[in-house]
């Protein structure tokens, strides 16, 4: 359905919207019949607001310029994260309010309780260390803007631990793309000495600031907080009070056949909620078929993202799986960038129908 040439990427956003103000009706229902918060309303009206905007705006937009905005805005969010994260350790206060972490969203002084972890001018470190990610490893595909590197990879470095733990799936995701198509072309590899030569300089230095980084006594404490994250994941061990780990406790199945098919309507802070994590969060705040409409729409989204952009579909991978531990992939900003990254203009070139 989606490899054939029947369905244009204009419909595929008119069935996301269909399906949107499907869950809609679906949360509206849930709310009416438990009466309780309306913070489920409020979220799938902002999806669905947020998509007809893009759907009307969308074709004013080209790719390659959204593309292009997203690593200015990624590379000024870095410098900021970087001197965040330098007044901070250095006990200085240089900064206006308003360029601290959380200052523009009115809570700074409650969100400097890590050093390391600065969202700079986003008020999720989450979200911002998955965008710097995206569009640090753009730099690296199309080998454009290198200059820009260096501030954006600060967001992913000093940003949510989970993001690092994406790097290693991006990577293995990349690898076994690669690979297919050398198996299925059945030709050698080929690289420039110039490109060899580069890629092996860069690697090299990033290892040498990294390493003397962490081998300083601030460093060190980073970089015992990033191995409790992969500890968590390696080991699968989910009690202890890291914030990766504690996320996952929020997962139970519904305890009713009401629960499963409307949610239980509370707030998703509520004991009974389902937290951070946009699969808990969903299943038990509206009930599963709010939820499998949701996951519909990413299906979709991800057929059009490898068929129309650069990343071949890996985004929306990588956000599903960020998915067991927060709600980046429908939050504010993100969900309607994500949406205009897919439906903008492509160039004549690049331009592939669905």
């Amino acid at each position: 359905m989606f490899s054939g040439s029947s369905l244009n990427s204009r419909a595929c956003f008119q069935l996301i919207i269909v399906l949107l103000s499907a869950n809609v009706v679906w949360v509206f229902i849930a709310y009416f019949y438990h009466l309780n918060t309306i913070e489920g309303v409020v979220s799938s009206l902002r999806l669905l607001i947020g998509s007809v905007l893009v759907y009307f705006y969308s074709m004013r937009v080209e790719q390659n310029n959204l593309i292009n905005f997203l690593l200015y805005l990624m590379a000024f969010n870095g410098m900021l994260i970087g001197l965040q994260v330098f007044e901070q350790v250095q006990g200085f206060s240089i900064l206006p309010n308003l360029l601290k972490y959380g200052g523009l969203w009115g809570f700074a002084e409650n969100h400097d309780y890590e050093v390391f972890k600065k969202g700079g001018i986003f008020p999720s470190t989450q979200s911002s260390s998955i965008l710097s990610l995206l569009t640090a490893s753009y730099i690296i595909y199309s080998r454009k803007k290198i200059l820009l590197f260096l501030p954006i990879i600060l967001g992913v470095f000093f940003g949510g631990r989970t993001t690092l733990i994406l790097v290693f799936v991006l990577l293995g995701l990349v690898f076994m793309t690669y690979v297919g198509k050398l198996l299925v072309k059945r030709r050698a590899m080929r690289l420039a000495p110039t490109n060899l030569l580069l890629g092996f300089f860069y690697t090299y230095l990033s290892f040498i600031l990294i390493a003397a980084w962490f081998d300083s006594g601030i460093g060190g404490h980073h970089l015992v907080r990033i191995k409790q994250a992969f500890s968590v994941v390696l080991s699968l061990d989910f009690s202890g009070g890291v914030s990766e780990g504690t996320a996952f406790g929020y997962f139970r199945l519904p305890s009713s056949g009401i629960e499963t098919l409307i949610g239980n309507g509370v707030d998703r802070y509520h004991n009974l909620g389902g937290n951070d994590p946009f699969y808990s969060r969903w299943l038990l705040q509206s009930g599963i078929p709010s939820l499998f409409l949701l996951l519909l729409i990413f299906l979709i989204c991800f057929f059009v993202e490898r068929k129309r952009t650069p990343s071949f579909g890996f985004i929306v991978i990588l956000l599903l799986i960020h998915g067991f531990k927060g709600e980046v992939i429908t939050s504010t900003f993100f969900f309607e960038t994500y949406l205009l990254y897919l439906f903008s203009k492509t160039s004549s070139a690049n331009k592939r129908v669905i």
